[in-house]
């Protein structure tokens, strides 16, 4: 998209934020949801918006917003809520003004997109409208009655792959993924009931069922792959599927104007993964890159990447560097907008980038060199890290504002800065780990030495210090923004995987797993990728794998970020990868914006 056109973008701001010149949906066409005029511009303000649904009295995620065109009131439905939370799914689709939505139908809804950062709407008002559905605005809270559906049959049959279930429907229901083996429906099971408690009994049938209050939620086996359900027509069906092999479903959305998502299916020695990622044009400079955390005032802490990605702001956000999972601690590089808030280890590969087309993947080492007055010098290689090694450690405010011994005898140095001089104005030994807290003084920092008693000795109160950070190689110096991970994937279009290199052990260099990365490709177009195994009894893939599927995707830089239960995806107001609840919480992570 050119300047002009993004002028335009940008332009159409009210409370709303931001609006794509798109379909709209005349009052007289509520009654068919495809009726749909010629894209156009409009300014959309905002009326009211909210994260939650309460679906039929049932509390759920979910953004939402309201808004009046032509007259009308709107109603718009985030478009990953409308998707993970009730059920419709997002078809393929490059057109920045309408979304394909399958939805208990042959023929794609094609739902108009409004943008409001950080999420994108579809418009549902003619879909609602033709389902009977009542939408009510209550503060945060979008109260969304929908008819009450019945379960008429529920037919199983054995295929090749699997198993495959049929649930017979009188009508459209809205439907959810409560967790990867369980599925709620807006339903109950009308006169089959007792019918089907008799196949359950009988063990016919792989889960057990619930229902109260209009609802009836089916929970699969233990053991049980991760279901796949969708939707059909005339009659309306739900089909669930039980497949140690899931079908390749490749999938590609033009999410934003420079924002692709897609998702593609992969072989590995372990089974099929499902690869999932965004593809960036960073030339579109209003898209912006940035280092997240849960908390700005301490790089200590956890939270789920969902929630880092809302409580930022992000329009989407990948999990991003190693952490110690008991203490909290991040274990490499986070730095954004040139505040260093954690410093790298063990050469491990980084990525740096300014949001202005400079980019690079490489090893990265960082030793501050502390010169003191007196003519003595000690390097400092850990700032703000949860690594641990003798020698000498560096925490300031970025930490938090107390720092408390990792191991026993440390000696803790206070310095203080004033008038562009660091000072030492206190020199503490500790006792037994864990046991003592020091405050991390405001525009000062603490020296810890740990089995390094001849470095402390170096540095007596009073004497006066400087600091002399080096980064090697020295090209990382100049870049605002550092992401650690590991190990460097790919450099230049070559595999330079070397994970002994970087000090990860041999199992996890070996291992399958779920995986995530970020890349830069040939054309210059960034991606943020995670892979998953596609099935329960698939691990995922191994380093080596991970490389040559980022390859296939175009991928000549790349760099292996934290995976396994880490590994996720968010995009608007939900992962875009996995359930949320398979997805653990984060240290860090790299967002994407709109400014």
């Amino acid at each position: 998209m050119g300047l002009r056109r993004w002028q335009w973008f940008l332009g159409t701001v009210g409370c709303f934020g931001l609006s794509f010149g798109t379909p709209n949906l005349r009052v007289g066409d509520l009654a068919s949801p495809r009726a749909i005029a010629n894209p156009v511009s409009l300014n959309t303000q905002i009326q009211a918006k909210g994260s939650q649904i309460r679906l039929n009295g049932q509390t759920l995620r979910g953004a939402w917003a309201q808004w009046s065109e032509n007259g009308t009131v709107r109603l718009g439905i985030e478009s990953m809520t409308l998707e993970k939370t009730l059920g419709m799914e997002l078809g393929n689709g490059l057109d920045l003004g309408q979304q394909p939505v399958t939805w208990f139908d042959n023929t794609p809804y094609q739902l108009p997109i409004r943008f409001a950062a950080p999420y994108r709407y579809l418009d549902v008002t003619a879909l609602a409208a033709a389902q009977r559905w009542q939408a009510r605005p209550n503060g945060n809270v979008l109260e969304l009655t929908t008819p009450k559906g019945q379960i008429l049959s529920v037919r199983q049959g054995q295929q090749t792959w699997g198993t495959r279930l049929v649930i017979d429907l009188d009508r459209p229901v809205l439907w959810q993924k409560v967790s990867p083996t369980k599925l709620r429906l807006q339903s109950d099971y009308g006169v089959t009931a007792q019918r089907l408690r008799a196949q359950l009994t009988a063990n016919a049938l792989p889960f057990t069922l619930n229902d109260s209050n209009g609802l009836t939620e089916l929970v699969f086996k233990a053991g049980a792959p991760e279901i796949q359900v969708f939707s059909l027509a005339n009659p309306p069906r739900l089909v669930v599927d039980l497949r140690s092999q899931p079908e390749n479903q490749n999938r590609s959305v033009q999410w934003l104007p420079g924002v692709q998502w897609r998702q593609e299916n992969f072989a590995a020695s372990s089974g099929p993964v499902r690869v999932t990622w965004l593809e960036i044009d960073p030339t579109q400079r209003q898209l912006q890159l940035k280092p997240i955390t849960p908390d700005n005032n301490t790089i200590v802490g956890l939270a789920p990447l969902l929630i880092q990605a809302e409580t930022n702001q992000a329009i989407a956000a990948i999990n991003a560097g190693f952490f110690n999972r008991n203490n909290q601690y991040p274990l490499g590089i986070v730095q954004g907008n040139r505040a260093l808030r954690s410093g790298p280890i063990l050469n491990r590969g980084a990525v740096a980038w300014d949001n202005a087309g400079r980019w690079e993947f490489d090893r990265l080492k960082v030793e501050t060199d502390i010169v003191a007055g007196n003519g003595e010098q000690v390097g400092v290689e850990l700032i703000n890290s949860g690594y641990v090694k003798a020698g000498a450690a560096l925490y300031d405010r970025a930490w938090g504002s107390r720092y408390t011994t990792a191991v026993d005898n440390e000696i803790v140095l206070t310095v203080m800065t004033s008038g562009g001089r660091d000072q030492v104005i206190r020199q503490e030994t500790a006792g037994k780990a864990g046991q003592n807290s020091y405050e991390i003084p405001q525009g000062g920092y603490l020296l810890v030495f740990r089995s390094f008693r001849t470095g402390a000795a170096k540095f007596p109160v009073g004497v006066t210090l400087e600091r002399r950070p080096r980064f090697t190689p020295n090209s990382f110096a100049t870049l605002p923004n550092i992401v650690g991970g590991g190990p460097l994937l790919l450099k230049n279009g070559q595999v330079v995987l070397n994970g002994q290199a970087e000090q990860f052990s041999t199992a996890f260099n070996i291992q399958s797993a779920s995986r995530s990365a970020i890349a830069k490709t040939r054309d210059n177009k960034i991606l943020l990728v995670t892979l998953h195994g596609a099935a329960e009894e698939t691990a995922g893939a191994t380093l080596n794998e991970w490389a040559n599927i980022l390859r296939r995707l175009g991928a000549t830089d790349a760099l292996n970020l934290d995976g396994g239960g880490s590994s996720a995806l968010a995009l608007g107001a939900n992962l875009s990868d996995r359930h949320p609840t398979t997805a653990g919480r984060v240290n860090n992570g790299i967002g994407l914006f709109l400014e």
